[in-house]
């Protein structure tokens, strides 16, 4: 699933470099784009459980963030099922 994370306190390239650093430790989680300006990650999780990994390094690291999918298993998962002929 993507998601878009907004990191409080994300200013500076020390920062960028700490996140890309703690975040490359956990498998199924892949920093797709970082943003200073606008204090946001794109980052790509393989599930649920990696997504959560994300938010609590980013909490322990001091750099908190707001998550929000923006496409993966949540809205693929509100289609109607499709009858098997």
């Amino acid at each position: 699933m993507k998601v878009l994370a907004h990191v409080k306190d994300f200013s500076s390239i020390s920062d960028k470099m700490k996140i890309q650093r703690n975040l490359s430790k956990i498998m199924n989680v892949r920093i797709l784009d970082s943003d200073l300006h606008t204090q946001a990650l794109t980052i790509l999780c393989g599930n649920e459980f990696a997504l959560e990994q994300a938010i609590r390094e980013l909490d322990r690291i001091g750099l908190p963030a707001t998550f929000q999918v923006i496409n993966g298993q949540k809205r693929s998962s509100e289609r109607s099922p499709q009858p098997v002929i």
